[in-house]
């Protein structure tokens, strides 16, 4: 059981991630993607079927009953059509990469079609290391009942949509593991080892201070309300701006249940859980709409100290602090373990983490993580 939970690369490179020609295939979950397309299969099906059975009995009880009938009917065929989309992407998907000692071939396949492309290896800028620590939240800004820390590695190009997976892992040792095999990669590729940094990936060696002038209260937008005080910054961000997420949600359970209202004096009843299905559908868009209009974040900057609140309807409910000299990592980027999720501002210090404006713009998250650098590297 232990050896379940001890480090290892995930990333499979054959024959061996110590010599070249080194070549890994990752394909993508057969087990989900069979889920995904048999549940939008049967959605889509069920939803036309549906659709072209009971529109006109629902047109002779009424127009409106059948407008009704058409648009929610055909949510289901569309969110069914997504989901067998994503099922046959899960099967289909292959990403196959082969390292030379002159090049890089990467080979992708999906369901729209194949791309291929090469890169001579010498414009690579060379095998960075770089961690996320994942936690489960209790609060907006990242608290936490469980965690788990990603050492990953990768061989870093100019465009960053060239770089390439070498190197991931968890579990008991990790950091031990992707230490040697950080140096190691580096080593049989013959590039340079570089360091994640909050400015991108930087040669090892001592830290460079470049001066620069007192940083000024930075100029953000509507979504990130700075204002100067004493010492330093005060940013807040309201959680209102994602409040349409649980108003639509909220518009959909009422689409459905009268749409289920309709169709009822002509079907002999519809069974209970339809009813409840809707119910449990509006709790939960209540809920996200509460949620979003009463909760907002604050990030407090005073001399060396960032401080970091979450509140719903004005009570703390997530209090952090962070000093800014120990930040390992200052960036603008999205949560790798939620997928399609928006860019926050992270700021990281060892084990403790900060993920700030979750409905912020991006361009005014990187204007706050600059007059962050700014601070870092001048002082308060």
């Amino acid at each position: 059981m232990l050896s379940l939970l001890e480090a290892r690369n995930t990333v499979q490179w054959l024959p061996s991630e110590s010599a070249l020609p080194m070549r890994s295939v990752q394909r993508g979950s057969k087990v989900g993607g069979l889920f995904f397309l048999v549940l939008g299969t049967v959605l889509a099906l069920g939803g036309a079927v549906f659709l072209i059975t009971d529109t006109t009995h629902s047109l002779h009880a009424s127009v409106l009953s059948a407008v009704i009938v058409v648009v929610m009917t055909g949510l289901f065929v569309v969110f069914g059509a997504l989901f067998a989309w994503v099922g046959l992407h899960l099967l289909v998907a292959k990403t196959a990469i082969t390292i030379r000692d002159d090049e890089v071939a990467v080979e992708r396949t999906t369901v729209l079609g194949h791309v291929r492309w090469r890169e001579p290896l010498d414009r690579y800028l060379g095998v960075s290391r770089s961690f996320s620590h994942l936690t489960g939240h209790t609060g907006a800004g990242g608290g936490s009942s469980h965690s788990r820390t990603y050492y990953e590695i990768h061989l870093k190009h100019p465009d960053p949509a060239k770089d390439v997976l070498l190197f991931q892992t968890s579990g008991l040792g990790s950091r031990e593991l992707w230490g040697r095999a950080w140096r190691r990669l580096a080593a049989t590729l013959s590039l340079p080892v570089l360091e994640e940094t909050a400015e991108g990936p930087q040669p090892v060696g001592p830290p460079r201070r470049d001066p620069q002038p007192q940083a000024a209260a930075p100029p953000l937008g509507r979504r990130l309300i700075a204002s100067q005080t004493p010492g330093g910054l005060q940013v807040s961000h309201a959680h209102y701006w994602g409040s349409w997420r649980g108003a639509m949600i909220l518009a959909l359970a009422i689409g459905f249940f009268a749409t289920l209202r309709s169709l009822e004096p002509g079907s002999g009843g519809l069974p209970a859980l339809f009813y409840i299905v809707c119910g449990i559908l509006a709790l939960a868009g209540l809920h996200r709409l509460l949620a979003d209009l009463l909760s907002r974040e604050e990030l407090w900057i005073h001399g060396a100290t960032v401080r970091y609140l979450y509140r719903i309807a004005g009570q703390p409910r997530d209090e952090r602090s962070l000093d800014l000299a120990a930040l390992s990592q200052i960036s603008v980027k999205a949560d790798p373990g939620v997928p399609n999720s928006r860019p926050v501002l992270w700021l990281v210090a060892g084990r403790t983490e900060i993920k700030f404006g979750r409905f912020a713009k991006t361009d005014e998250l990187i204007a706050l993580k600059d007059w962050l650098l700014a601070r870092r590297s001048t002082g308060p």
